[in-house]
């Protein structure tokens, strides 16, 4: 029972910081980008969120369960069988599916948006396609390996904090908004 409260307590805290930090980062980029380029991401998000019912192909679902039964009656072969032919499947999966995004990306954003300024931006959000498709994944893995303490600690307390982090610096230097949100940036901090 104290193993179970252990890992319940580091899920909760792991909750409530993400939850924090994801507040605060929200402030953050509506104060940096400003209306129009936030409006931008959470559209080019949404077109993310449709293509991304497909990414996982069922993979991350089925990690929790092999990884755990592979692990517990100790058939490291399978399991190495298991993730290597995940990692190809979701690769080659993702790569399809991203390049179906670009595809129809454009059509999206001007027909269904009406939103053109999205469209030099899609190619960012097909590479936010595939890495969430693995980070998916690799969070199921390690659920299966019944590390729900280790999970939290990657997941939220260093994974969060790290996508925060990348997120201010590319901001700071202009990055993902170009004309958008760049002048009034560097209005802000030269003037």
């Amino acid at each position: 029972m104290g193993r179970i409260s252990r890992h319940s307590a580091v899920f909760f805290a792991g909750t409530l910081f993400t939850a924090a930090a994801g507040y605060l980062f929200k402030i953050y980029l509506a104060r940096v980008l400003g209306a129009e380029a936030l409006g931008i991401f959470a559209l080019g998000m949404t077109i993310v969120g449709f293509f991304g019912l497909f990414n996982g192909l069922g993979l991350p679902q089925a990690a929790v369960r092999f990884v755990a039964a592979y692990s517990a009656t100790e058939q490291w072969q399978r399991l190495h069988g298991f993730l290597l032919r995940a990692f190809v499947l979701l690769g080659i999966g993702n790569v399809v599916l991203a390049a179906l995004l670009l595809a129809a990306g454009p059509w999206l954003a001007r027909s269904l948006y009406h939103v053109p300024a999205l469209i030099p931006y899609l190619h960012l959000f097909a590479v936010m396609l595939i890495l969430g498709a693995f980070t998916a994944f690799l969070g199921q893995v390690l659920a299966g390996y019944k590390d729900v303490a280790l999970r939290t600690v990657i997941t939220n307390f260093i994974g969060s904090p790290l996508n925060i982090v990348f997120g201010i610096v590319l901001l700071s230097l202009g990055m993902g908004c170009a004309d958008i949100c760049w002048p009034r940036w560097q209005a802000r901090c030269w003037s």
